[in-house]
């Protein structure tokens, strides 16, 4: 008998959708069929009428923990997570200490371990001093190793360009995926400077301090430096149309270079940071409109493969602190139970994706890129149970204070999103369900790519 059947739903394949349903049994699909063949199981999901995509992957994730614990921590983030029809978060290092060995790699995933209620794999960090540690922290499963060409903080130092070199170089002979952050840190640092010796301090300013060309030249300076290696890398949170083109290019060309976005990107724009300020400020910054129009053809022809969070959770106050100086706060702000739904809103309501396009972009080819399918991101026998169920004609209105955040605020509070997410499962077990968060702290498990690769599903 099955453990768990999902019946009458739009079963979203790689290849398309088809009305069906799917059985587990010990934390795995053991079935897949037409109506009434799967057999009988201990307990059911009708989903009549509603999508099944594969579990949500969210691979930018900051949990500040362990660290600055008056802000995000695994628990809530992972809450968080599974109330948006997240199955999986990768998370990036900036947490306390950093993740920069072996220590610091094993602290973060054994304090993951014991609060998370969705599965995780890790990323590491590259900060200048630690090119010998990479490969010890790869072996432990770090699905690849993030660093900052832009300045970050003393915990996170600005990458020189001789580091990033040398870090592409072990790149090709090793094989791990590396990410930037990809600003020009003197532009971005100066433009900042600059407008503050003007008086300015209004919400675009922001945006203004750190134009488009500051983000150009680092991915131009990037793709450069992949190209002259052969080294293999990933653009993070890209912002700009003009960077996703050179990306295109360098693509053709045979560079192993890919690039994420995130919904604020694609379904927002600087409207948004003028209206909320402090709110709605991060880096790279909301684009122009025009900008965020142009970015759906790089979607549309398979340059970004991706779209991410980069969830981060502040103080309610530190933001409110910006409302009449854009620079009294710190950049970033919380995504992670809204990436699915803006995202199949956007994609799916008013840009004519399919669904199997859409979970591509949320789900399939995260697992793809950082090593976990086809244990994760597909529908298929042999997988991971993990299923976002989504009813795709129900209407909400975000409300920070129930996406069961730290902090009870998202910058989207308001807006109406056509998309829902009714369940989502983890590994079989239903850990969000109609509104209520199910799963035990502790319940995720970690990922650990070398693993899979030696799996036969």
């Amino acid at each position: 008998m099955l453990d768990l059947a999902i019946r009458n739903g739009i079963l979203v394949l790689e290849n398309g959708v088809v009305c069906g349903e799917v059985g587990i049994r010990d934390g795995r699909i053991v079935c897949i069929g037409q109506e009434g063949e799967i057999g009988e199981a201990r307990q059911t999901v009708d989903a009549e009428g509603k999508y099944i995509f594969p579990g949500f992957i969210d691979p930018h994730v900051h949990c500040w923990d362990p660290g600055r614990g008056i802000r995000d921590d695994w628990y809530y983030a992972s809450r968080a997570a599974a109330a948006g029809g997240i199955t999986t978060i990768i998370e990036h290092p900036l947490s306390i200490p950093p993740v920069k060995d072996e220590a610091s790699f094993a602290l973060k995933k054994r304090t993951a371990g014991e609060k998370s209620c969705v599965d995780f794999a890790l990323w590491g960090a590259l900060v200048p001093d630690n090119l010998k540690e990479l490969e010890k922290m790869y072996a432990m499963g770090a699905v690849a190793f993030k660093g900052f060409i832009s300045y970050c903080n003393e915990d996170y130092p600005h990458i020189p360009d001789s580091v990033l070199y040398d870090a592409l170089r072990l790149s090709r002979k090793k094989g791990f995926l590396l990410a930037v952050h990809a600003e020009n840190a003197e532009m971005a640092d100066t433009g900042e400077k600059r407008m503050k010796a003007q008086g300015r301090r209004d919400p675009l300013a922001h945006m203004e301090s750190r134009d488009e060309i500051v983000e150009l030249e680092a991915i131009n300076r990037v793709i450069f430096f992949t190209e002259q290696t052969g080294g293999h890398m990933h653009i993070v949170h890209m912002t700009i149309a003009g960077g996703a083109e050179q990306i295109r290019k360098a693509q053709q060309r045979g560079v192993d270079i890919s690039a994420e976005t995130c919904p604020h990107y694609i379904a927002a724009d600087c409207r948004l940071l003028e209206e909320r300020a402090g709110f709605a400020k991060c880096t790279p910054p909301l684009r122009r409109p025009e900008n965020t129009e142009a970015m759906w053809e790089y979607l549309r022809n398979g340059t970004i493969t991706m779209i991410t969070s980069d969830h981060t959770d502040y103080l309610y106050e530190e933001k409110l602190a910006a409302k009449e100086d854009i620079w009294a706060c710190e950049n970033g702000m919380p995504g992670v139970a809204t990436l699915a739904p803006l995202t199949l809103d956007a994609c799916m309501n008013r840009h004519g994706f399919s669904a199997a396009e859409t979970a591509k972009l949320l789900s399939t080819n995260a697992a793809k890129k950082f090593g976990i399918y086809p244990r994760k991101g597909c529908l298929r026998i042999g997988a991971d149970a993990d299923f976002a169920i989504v009813d795709m004609g129900r209407e909400w209105i975000v409300d920070g204070g129930k996406l069961y955040y730290k902090q009870k605020w998202s910058p989207y509070d308001g807006w109406k999103i056509k998309g829902a997410v009714d369940k989502t499962i983890v590994r079989g077990k239903i850990v969000y369900d109609s509104g209520r968060i199910l799963a035990e702290k502790g319940y995720g498990r970690f990922i650990n790519p070398r693993e899979i690769s030696e799996e036969s599903l």
